[in-house]
């Protein structure tokens, strides 16, 4: 008798045991869930980034994985530091336009052009742009000079375009410098990129600034 009471008591114990083990492993699990969710909160705003979560990878798609929030911070700096050059809406040329007089431009009718840059934004991925203007004929600099820009457009291309990016222009703006020797544009859209974190899937928005450079040489 003593033995039975003795046995069951034991199981009694282990039972409770184990309910107080998986309840404190649930409240682990709770606490790295809201670390790791506060963690991405803070890295949202210092990069000025929207993340949001996926339920189905779309086909073709391949995630850039992070084993940590760590190591996904690391590669916001990276990516920050590498995309300086290229883009900076502050970066804007102060060099004064020429003052050209109307009578050195040769008196014909303007042509149409375009012109396509494709540019390195990422490990695997190319921004194109393609800008279509006017121009004319300089009599006195002998040289053409851009005399307006219609639109402009851009796109991904590469490796990694759909598998991981995607990119949608928003909006651009356009300036003549130089006497019309350069056509500067800039840029802004929304890329996206699909990112697994400590086995979550996300999809991280941005709004990214191109700045560019077109110059009479090329047309």
């Amino acid at each position: 008798m003593i033995k039975k009471l003795v046995s069951l008591l034991l199981v009694v114990l282990f039972l409770t045991v184990l309910s107080f083990s998986l309840a404190f492993a649930d409240d682990l699990n709770n606490v790295k869930d809201m670390t790791m969710k506060s963690k991405l909160e803070l890295l949202q705003k210092k990069y000025n980034i929207v993340l949001s979560d996926v339920k189905v990878l779309p086909p073709g798609i391949e995630p850039q994985k992070f084993s940590s929030v760590e190591e996904f911070e690391k590669y916001l700096m990276e990516r920050q530091v590498n995309n300086k050059n290229f883009i900076n809406l502050k970066e804007v040329r102060n060099e004064p336009n020429e003052q050209i007089n109307n009578n050195n431009i040769v008196s014909t009718l303007d042509s149409s052009g375009k012109l396509i840059h494709r540019k390195h934004v990422h490990f695997s991925a190319w921004l194109n742009i393609l800008v279509k203007f006017d121009y004319v004929y300089n009599n006195y600099y002998q040289r053409n000079q851009f005399t307006s820009c219609n639109s402009v457009d851009s796109w991904y291309d590469g490796y990694s375009v759909p598998t991981g990016y995607e990119w949608e222009q928003k909006d651009y703006s356009a300036q003549i410098l130089d006497g019309g020797r350069t056509l500067a544009v800039t840029i802004t859209g929304v890329e996206k990129q699909y990112i697994l974190i400590e086995n979550v899937l996300q999809i991280m928005s941005s709004t990214v600034n191109y700045y560019d450079e077109f110059y009479y040489n090329e047309i």
